[in-house]
């Protein structure tokens, strides 16, 4: 197995992790950390040099050093809302930036040694990619091209750049159809995590006129972290507050929740519940954002926290009266999973990625464009007092997870 590690080598600049460094890191972590290392598992990492690749013993170190400075395995914060308007705390932005530069100073050479060819290391194994980084890349496809000795094995997180354009960069749509097109034309086969999106591919590939390689359907599971039951954190006065997490960006809907809120707060006024949302800002958020920053009206009632570890993410799931997901497109919605990991109500949109989840009493789905739905729906769920933890749903684990895949790998 040659595992590639690119994208995660680019994750020390990074406070927290989104949902494709988690399958990224849980990935390498399983190719590259196995008790026996004999040569056979290897990492690959891609440089202005072009690509080098290193022992598994050396790939599963570097894996280490992005977890910990990550801070994945350290304790949930007790002082949250350190800051009253809950925007980032500048030493900590700082830090984290200075930590990066020295992570990246010394992992990587530590990782990096010169190697024969991968190709005639590895004849008859596997290369794998679980991050689609950096397969647009014209050099990268004329690598794998080369790589005769292996078959190539992608993960697709997703086709959202293709059939919801409209929420992506200018550039992402053209880039993610070169990625589907890099893996047309040398996958041996393709892991996703849903049917939906199997049939998304599927889709694509008739639309391409090409031959769809092998899939394997494999559901996600959730972090270690919603599983394992982290102290839970105090909230500032023990009021009651939703959570919505992810990204700040126009496909997940934070502007219907910030309108909810300023109707909640209009009727009810300083008994309104608090809204949480935990996740940095990305691109095309700047409606969201001049709401977040100068909406007068919701002061007090909307918390952000940009910078929210998974162990606090997770002891505000704990406390929350429900985590709220009113996307319009989810690849899988990990903040949903990880909700009814923890046993905490959900609402969330009524869209492919969440309908599998219909059947459990922890959620609920909403049409995402329906505001009084939602205000409704929110309001009803605000009502619950003391909110009681229901039956915690662990749907899938990491090692069933990889047990699907190594026998689909067998199947090849």
């Amino acid at each position: 197995m040659l595992y590639d590690v690119t994208r995660i080598a680019t994750r020390f600049f990074r406070s927290t992790p989104n949902g494709i460094d988690r399958v990224d890191l849980a990935y390498a972590r399983h190719f590259l950390g196995r008790a026996e290392d004999s040569g056979f598992d290897r990492g690959v990492i891609w440089t202005p040099l072009g690509a080098r690749t290193f022992s598994g013993a050396r790939g599963a170190r570097l894996v280490d050093d992005v977890l910990a400075h990550w801070g994945e395995t350290r304790a949930a914060d007790g002082n949250l809302f350190d800051r009253p308007t809950g925007r980032p705390r500048p030493a900590r932005r700082a830090g984290e930036f200075l930590r990066g530069v020295s992570a990246v100073s010394k992992s990587i050479p530590r990782a990096i040694a010169p190697s024969p060819p991968a190709a005639k290391r590895h004849g008859g194994g596997f290369y794998f990619n679980a991050s689609q980084f950096p397969i647009w890349r014209r050099e990268h496809r004329a690598w794998v091209a080369r790589q005769t000795g292996l078959r190539s094995v992608f993960f697709v997180h997703d086709l959202l750049p293709i059939t919801h354009p409209e929420f992506f960069p200018a550039a992402e749509p053209a880039r993610h159809l070169t990625r589907m097109e890099a893996i047309a034309d040398s996958a041996s086969g393709v892991v996703v995590a849903s049917e939906h999106v199997r049939d998304d591919l599927a889709r694509h590939f008739r639309g391409l006129g090409r031959a769809a390689p092998p899939v394997c359907v494999a559901p996600l599971p959730v972090s270690e972290t919603f599983v394992n039951s982290p102290p839970r954190i105090g909230i500032s006065g023990g009021a009651p507050f939703f959570l919505v997490c992810g990204t700040v960006e126009p496909r997940k809907n934070h502007l219907l929740l910030l309108n909810v809120w300023r109707e909640l707060i209009r009727r009810e006024a300083h008994s309104a519940p608090k809204l949480i949302v935990a996740g940095r800002r990305g691109g095309g958020c700047d409606n969201t954002a001049a709401l977040l920053d100068r909406a007068t009206e919701l002061r007090g009632h909307v918390i952000t926290i940009p910078d929210a570890t998974t162990p606090e993410v997770c002891a505000l799931m704990d406390r929350a009266q429900a985590v709220l997901m009113p996307s319009f497109a989810e690849g899988f919605g990990f903040p949903v999973h990880e909700a009814v990991a923890r046993g905490t109500p959900v609402l969330a949109s009524d869209i492919p990625a969440f309908r599998g989840l219909s059947g459990s009493p922890l959620v609920t789905l909403i049409d995402p464009v329906d505001g009084a739905g939602w205000l409704e729906a929110v309001r009803a769920r605000a009502g619950v007092r003391g909110r009681k933890r229901g039956a915690r749903e662990i749907r899938t684990t990491w090692e069933g997870h990889f047990r699907e895949v190594e026998g689909f790998l067998a199947s090849l």
